[in-house]
């Protein structure tokens, strides 16, 4: 289990995505890039989704995400009004949003980068 309270002082990446979301399956390959950029000391990465652990199963035996994959979480998704999907969120190390994707950001995966830099003091 994950709280913010265990999380405080990481940066965090949140992945809101389903299985059948071809946007979302598009940006996997640069999100694990992110991931293995700024490893893991510093920084936590979920990818939630509301779709159930044996879809999202099944769905992780052909595409890899090197997040951390919480299924059938529609709590969270909501918590942070998630509306359409992917939405990329960077929490600062405090817990605060500092960085919301935009569905049609064209530069998402570089100012994503530049935004935990920032927070790294990179």
């Amino acid at each position: 289990h994950y709280t913010m309270q265990n999380l405080k002082g990481k940066v965090i990446v949140l992945n809101f995505w389903f299985t059948k979301c071809a946007p979302c399956i598009k940006e996997i390959p640069d999100l694990n890039k992110i991931k293995k950029t700024f490893g893991t000391e510093n920084v936590a990465y979920f990818a939630i989704t509301y779709d159930n652990k044996e879809i999202v199963e099944t769905f992780l035996e052909k595409i890899k995400i090197d997040f951390t994959v919480i299924p059938n979480d529609r709590k969270t998704i909501d918590q942070f009004k998630t509306q359409y999907f992917p939405t990329n969120l960077i929490l600062d190390q405090k817990g605060e949003v500092v960085f919301v994707s935009d569905f049609f950001m064209r530069n998402m995966i570089e100012d994503m980068n530049k935004t935990i830099k920032k927070l790294l003091k990179m």
